[in-house]
């Protein structure tokens, strides 16, 4: 085999081997209680293997009802009624006659022989469960059954909670007019240009202090109190970073906020 001929079976090899690794579903799939609270979701069963349906979010399972108890059984981590359970395990059976129970129609025998390579027998299962607050939710399964030798699915489902993007802090000023981070340290630039401190100050340090903490998301009133800062300086600063932002031109006077906080350095004062 020359050169290219090698290169190109480790592509073609490499190519193979992504597919299969894409392929391969999770463990277990996660879905975002508000989702799950929406929609219905579905879970595959195979016969011979569990599957599991875990509440994540703190929740706790108050009541669980399956629709057709011919084909499919189910455990809890821990009983229901101690209020502590937020495991549900699923596995598929040998099918039961049950006199007076309503049968799905597709209901058959699952024997290795049988297999049509298909999904059969929907049913369904509820889920009544409690958080901290004793708020009652229901949650709404569709199970089926796999027929496939080696179905690709996962091993069930994780409620977890719903995971918000981090919102920003904003600071609002006297005058009802809000100031951000990025406005408070556009201020704190703008006091060292105007003079209104000097860099060997020890607020100076205080102030990126502040900054760092207030950037790695802790609370600006946290922060200022970990930086052993007045607030009242940090409004300042946001006052001057709002100016700035308002106005082409700096302002070359001392906004009144800043009066007192931060006093201005003498000219012959050096950066």
């Amino acid at each position: 085999m020359n050169w290219k001929g090698t290169i190109f079976g480790a592509i073609a090899s490499f190519a193979i081997m992504s597919n299969r690794a894409l392929s391969v579903p999770p463990a277990i799939e996660t879905v975002n209680a508000p989702k799950a609270l929406a929609e219905t979701t579905e879970i595959v069963l195979v016969p011979g293997r569990q599957s599991v349906i875990e509440f994540r979010n703190g929740e706790t399972i108050q009541f669980i009802s399956l629709a057709d108890v011919h084909q499919i059984v189910f455990s809890t981590d821990l009983p229901v009624d101690t209020g502590r359970a937020s495991l549900i395990v699923l596995k598929t059976i040998e099918p039961l006659r049950l006199k007076g129970v309503v049968e799905t129609p597709s209901i058959r025998s699952v024997r290795e022989e049988d297999y049509p390579y298909e999904t059969i027998y929907p049913t369904n299962l509820v889920v009544v469960t409690s958080n901290q607050n004793n708020e009652k939710r229901t949650y709404t399964f569709d199970l089926t059954i796999s027929l496939t030798r080696t179905p690709q699915v996962s091993n069930g489902v994780a409620i977890v909670p719903e995971v918000l993007p981090p919102t920003e802090e904003l600071l609002t000023l006297a005058d009802g007019r809000q100031a951000s981070l990025l406005d408070i340290r556009r201020g704190y630039v703008e006091a060292l240009k105007g003079k209104y401190t000097a860099y060997k100050d020890p607020v100076v340090d205080k102030i990126k202090k502040f900054l760092d903490l207030a950037r790695h998301g802790v609370t600006f009133l946290e922060a200022a109190q970990r930086a052993e800062l007045p607030f009242a300086v940090i409004e300042s600063l946001a006052e001057i970073g709002l100016q700035t932002a308002a106005t082409e031109a700096i302002d070359d006077k001392q906004p009144s906020l800043l009066r007192g906080l931060i006093p201005p350095i003498r000219s012959r004062d050096k950066f």
